[in-house]
């Protein structure tokens, strides 16, 4: 009963919660409504009315959004805290018609941004927590924390951006985003290969980019120059990722599939946020 999905969806998508605790509440209150509208329509009622009844019986929506969001512990609240749209922003692969490739890269770019800067400036959060105290209690120097620290992990930060931007503009050049985007149709096998071409693209450029600017900084080792001696490292590092990648692509079809599958139930429908 498509009108039942929609209004649970109605309440649900607004939630901020992971997609499996999500999930667990969609099938919950349609398993609840089903048997409600089911009950009602043995009862002699036409589809239309017992549908009707059913949701008028499950009580008010935004009180109902409100007791299922306490539900969820604080701490994934706060992880899955919803983005602010910007422009005509859609998530991941999934680009609106009429936007542009130039702005469907600079906004998902954007957003991604934000994730960059977190996975980066964390960790050095983190390993570094003594120096950071003894910073702020005076008893170190930041010459060394802000050289070797700081600014590596800024190159490393503004590196990923450009990579994350032109990663996306290629997609979307070459067709890699429209298969790997969940509103498209297309064969679990075209998906895969596109998801690895696009993780072979990012991670090329990635490489490619961070060798150049460390040769720079790089003296000769042992007679080699620096060129030299990431090309070699790149190559050996090459057939380990080559070997990884037959390990993966297994689990990224099977991820593939879920997501897909996650959007034909409940993410295709349109429903009033």
């Amino acid at each position: 009963m498509e009108p039942l999905r929609i209004h649970v969806e109605r309440i649900v998508r607004p939630i901020r919660a992971s997609q499996r605790r999500k999930n667990t509440m969609r099938e919950e209150l349609l398993a609840h409504l089903t048997q409600r509208a089911e009950s009602a329509a043995a009862q002699g009622m036409n589809e239309s009315e017992a549908i009707a009844l059913a949701i008028a019986n499950l009580g008010d929506p935004g009180e109902l959004r409100a007791e299922l969001q306490d539900s969820v512990p604080r701490i994934e609240q706060w992880l899955f805290v919803s983005l602010p749209r910007i422009g005509a922003m859609d998530r991941g692969f999934d680009r609106r018609e009429g936007e542009t490739t130039l702005h469907y890269a600079t906004v998902t770019t954007l957003v991604c941004s934000i994730w960059i800067l977190a996975a980066t400036f964390i960790p050095v959060v983190i390993f570094n927590w003594d120096t950071w105290l003894n910073l702020a209690l005076g008893a170190s120097d930041n010459t060394g924390i802000v050289r070797f620290v700081l600014l590596p992990a800024l190159l490393i930060v503004v590196v990923a951006i450009m990579v994350t931007f032109f990663a996306y503009l290629l997609a979307d050049i070459t067709g890699i985003r429209r298969a790997l985007s969940k509103r498209t149709k297309v064969s679990l096998l075209r998906r895969s290969l596109a998801a690895t071409l696009f993780i072979n693209l990012y991670v090329s450029i990635f490489v490619v980019a961070s060798a150049y600017l460390v040769s720079l900084a790089l003296p000769n080792v042992n007679g080699m120059a620096p060129r030299e001696m990431l090309a070699l490292i790149t190559g050996k590092l090459a057939i380990v990722w080559l070997a990884i990648q037959c390990v993966w692509i297994p689990f990224l079809a099977f991820a593939i599939s879920k997501n897909h599958e996650q959007y034909e139930l409940w993410e295709r429908l349109e429903v009033d946020e």
